[in-house]
Parts: C-alpha cells; sequence; structure tokens
C-alpha cells in the first residue's frame, strides 16, 4: 500500500517534503507583468494599435534607451519622444536596478520560457563571455557617431519586433486562395528572420538567458546604471545557511555561491525568485545609499582595454561608405527615405513593413552586406504605393523613413543633377515613379541653355502632377540623392 501523497517520503538523508513550491505575491505580479507586457507588444506588433496612435504603438521602442541613444547620435539630432522615454527608463533603472530586463522586455519573457538543460555545459572562457555585451553596447554608439546603425538590429526590442511583424505576421495573414503560393525568394527575409530568433532561443537551452547575460547591448547599457541602482538584491550573512538555493535559481548567476553569495546589481535582472527560494528570508532588496557597487561581475580595467579593441575592429568593419551603401541597400527605397537616412537613422526594427498597407515593404537579408542588413526595401512586384498613404514614414519611430504629408514637391537640384551637370543621359530617378508624365525628359529646361547643343535629355519634374511620394529621391546616383530634393509645394 503506498503512502498518502500530503506525507514526507524518507531518504537516506532524511525526510522530503513534497509540498509544492511556493509562489509569492511578488512572483505572481512579475510574471502578471511579465506576459501582460509581451501580449501589449504583440498586439503593437501585429498593428492592432496602428490606427489609433503610431506614438502609441512604438511606446517599447520610445522607452529603449539604447534606439534613443544611438539614433540621436546617429542623427545629430534630438527626437523629443525618444529623449524623454530613454530618460525615464535610465531613471527607473537607476532606483530599482534592471526590472526593463526582468519584467518588461519581451524577449526576455520569451527566454524565460525556455527551459535550461539540467547538466549544466561548461563554457570555456564565461567571464571574458560576458564582456561580449559590452563589446556590441560600443559598437552600436561608436556606429552612431561615425554616422552608421548598422549593429542597431542587436537591440532586444528591435529582435522582438522584427520577429513578430517580419517573421512571424507574414505566415498567419490571410490569403486569398486564388493567389499563387509565394516562392522561396519572397519568404526568404522571414525565414532569415526566424532562423535569428530561433539561434537565440536555442542559446537559452544551454544557460539560462544567454542572450541576456552574454550579447545583449541593451542590457549592457542598463548594467552600467544599475551598479549606481538604490535597490540592490542583498543576502543576510547571519541567517543564510548557505543552501545555494539562490545561486541555482538565479537565471542570470548574479549570485555567486563562492564568494560569500554576492550578488551583483548590476547583472542582476530583479526577478526577485531568489527571495522566493530562500528558506530563512535571508535575501532582500534594501534600499541602499552606496553610490557605485563594488565587486562587479562586469569588465576590468584590462578586460576594458580588451573590449574596447574589440569594439573599434567591429566598428571599422561596418563603416559604411555612401557609394557602397547605395548598392549595398539594393532594390528601391521607401518613400522620402535616402541610403544617409537608412543608415545613419534606420533601427532595423521592421514596423514599416508592419505598417505598409500593400505589404510592398521588406528587410533587406543580404549578410554579405552587415552595414544595411534588415534595412527596408521596396518590392513592387504586386503593386505600387499610392498618393496619400503615410504609413511608413508614421510608423518609422525614428524619421528614418520621415512622414508623407503631401505638401512637398520633387524637384531636380540642377547643380547637383548628373545630366544637368555634365549633359550626359541619366534617367535613373523616371522609372522609380509611380505617376506617368510626373519625370519628363526634354532636351532643354529653363535655366539650361548652356546645354543646349548638347545630345541629351534632361529630366524635368512636373510640379503640377508630382505627388510628393519621394520614390525618386532614393534612387539618384547623385551622393546623398542630392540630385532630387523635395521642398515645400507652393
Amino acid at each position: 500500500m503506498t503512502e498518502p501523497a500530503s506525507l514526507p517520503v524518507t531518504s537516506p538523508r532524511g525526510p522530503v517534503s513534497r509540498a509544492p513550491k511556493r509562489v509569492s505575491t511578488s512572483a505572481r505580479w512579475r510574471r502578471g507583468v511579465q506576459y501582460g507586457s509581451f501580449l501589449v507588444f504583440a498586439l503593437m506588433s501585429f498593428g492592432f494599435l496602428n490606427s489609433t496612435n503610431w506614438d502609441l504603438a512604438n511606446a517599447f521602442f520610445i522607452f529603449d534607451p539604447l534606439v534613443g541613444i544611438a539614433s540621436m547620435i546617429s542623427a545629430q539630432t534630438v527626437f523629443p519622444l525618444l529623449a524623454i522615454g530613454s530618460v525615464i527608463t535610465l531613471a527607473v533603472t537607476y532606483l530599482l536596478g534592471r526590472v526593463w530586463c526582468g519584467w518588461i522586455c519581451p524577449l526576455g519573457t520569451a527566454l524565460d520560457v525556455v527551459p535550461p538543460t539540467k547538466k549544466k555545459i561548461r563554457i570555456p572562457g564565461e567571464r571574458m563571455l560576458r564582456g561580449l555585451k559590452y563589446v556590441f553596447l560600443l559598437v552600436i554608439l561608436a556606429g552612431g557617431a561615425m554616422g552608421t546603425l548598422a549593429l542597431s538590429w542587436l537591440d532586444p526590442i528591435t529582435i522582438m519586433g522584427r520577429t513578430l511583424t517580419v517573421g512571424i505576421e507574414p505566415f498567419v495573414q490571410t490569403r486569398d486562395i486564388a493567389m499563387p503560393a509565394p516562392e522561396f525568394g519572397q519568404v526568404w527575409p522571414s525565414l532569415f528572420v526566424l532562423g535569428f530568433f530561433v539561434l537565440i532561443v536555442g542559446l537559452s537551452a544551454i544557460r539560462s538567458r544567454f542572450w541576456c547575460r552574454y550579447a545583449c547591448p541593451l542590457g549592457a547599457l542598463l548594467a552600467i546604471v544599475a551598479r549606481f541602482s538604490r535597490v540592490r538584491p542583498t543576502v543576510d550573512g547571519s541567517s543564510c545557511i548557505s543552501c545555494s538555493k539562490c545561486a541555482r535559481t538565479c537565471s542570470v548567476e548574479a549570485v555567486s555561491a563562492t564568494d560569500g553569495y554576492s550578488m551583483d546589481s548590476a547583472e542582476c535582472v530583479m526577478c526577485l525568485e531568489c527571495a522566493d527560494v530562500c528558506p530563512k528570508d535571508s535575501v532582500s532588496f534594501p534600499i541602499t545609499s552606496h553610490t557605485v557597487q563594488e565587486g562587479s561581475v562586469g569588465p576590468t580595467r584590462r578586460e576594458f582595454v580588451g573590449v574596447a579593441g574589440a569594439a573599434a575592429a567591429m566598428t571599422a568593419a561596418t563603416a559604411v561608405a555612401p557609394d557602397r551603401a547605395l548598392a549595398a541597400v539594393g532594390g528601391e527605397l521607401p518613400p522620402l527615405s535616402t541610403v544617409a537616412s537608412l543608415i545613419e537613422e534606420c533601427v532595423r526594427c521592421g514596423r514599416c513593413s508592419d505598417a505598409c498597407p500593400y505589404g510592398l515593404i521588406e528587410s533587406n537579408t543580404s549578410v554579405l552586406e552587415p552595414d544595411t542588413l534588415f534595412t527596408p526595401r521596396l518590392n513592387h512586384s504586386d503593386g505600387r504605393c499610392t498618393e496619400n498613404c503615410n504609413e511608413c514614414g508614421d510608423a518609422c519611430p525614428t524619421e528614418a523613413i520621415p512622414v508623407n504629408e503631401n505638401r512637398l514637391v520633387a524637384v531636380i537640384g540642377d547643380q547637383k543633377c548628373m545630366a544637368w551637370v555634365t549633359g550626359r543621359h541619366c534617367s535613373r530617378c523616371t522609372p522609380f515613379c509611380p505617376v506617368p508624365d510626373a519625370i519628363i525628359d526634354a532636351r532643354v529646361q529653363p535655366g539650361a541653355e548652356h546645354l543646349a547643343d548638347a545630345p541629351v535629355e534632361l529630366p524635368w519634374i512636373d510640379p503640377e502632377v508630382c505627388i510628393g511620394c519621394g520614390l525618386c529621391l532614393g534612387h539618384c546616383p547623385g551622393r546623398f540623392s542630392e540630385g532630387v530634393v523635395m521642398l515645400p509645394r507652393v
């Protein structure tokens, strides 16, 4: 006859209780906030809030300090919403620690669902590997100072948003049964984005929150601030019985069982699980007056030199020249965007792809050109941009795609246009105009009498026909597309 389930079962080391694990109120709150944040983020990513307010739909990007700081450095301008959101997140991190990582981040929530392997796999140079996220952070910020956001796609909010909008949404959209099955070239961007997400999730099976520990650049930025945080995890040595439950439970190994169970506030994601499992309630999160935590597992001075060196090498590898970037972007550029705006301001979030009502915007997945990886481009195989559509510009959180308010008109910059300056024929902008007869090739236009004898046709844009979509802007071979300019409509 078996014993009742409620009775303890004896073992060679004594009775072992089968009581269910206690779930604290704080754990319930955290899970509720985590899953609620993920649900809201998914609804935003799938466009349920787009028609209401794009600023609301981009809330996670607005409060992402890495997106805000890097894009403002690169564009050399201040985006008010991004600046305010960044300050709020950094202030909360200073007060409460990395609650963004443990409570809000949708990628962190997705990784928490993946159970790590029971057998711990040894990773050589694990301490040095933690410095990788600081390398990525420095590369993104240094690249921004050089005018490129080539590695901004490593930001966790852009990763999760791109996964939902570019990787998943195209497969779950309702398709007309009469439409032909998509070709591999059409689904390759989605498969590429999904593959990268699956890789990140798979690494979490080796170590819980692998990406958060070793590679997340936003986590590195918040870790620097969290070293000064006012609320910090602490273990009371007088009541601690060294059971190591807190160290085994910590998903980012912020608890050091070999160093008197010291806790690193820079690495702690404030999940509070260590306090839940402590049998003596020795773990607490008091408000401290210390200015900086000592004994952090962050990089030492010598390691920081290595981190800075690796960051400099990666920054140089992703440095971009406008001429090479123009070829790398490929295809057509979104309305009113230029190679310069995509390189300097685009954070590769995929919001424009989600916003386009005609499904014309896709992500560049050419891994051979890392400086333009995941930048948007137009695919007009199924249609063309139309007048009075502002969706991609409204959706862009950094103004890499300006808002098309249809109060502008395209004008040939005769001091920059290759045909007007050199007298050589060029009609690069003409094929991309969605309006017939908006761009006219004529032998002589006012102000070009000095080229009257040249056997070429010079382009001219009819302001009465132009709808101000800006598609011609991104395809001018002139440096930074200055051969075509957008001016207010008179």
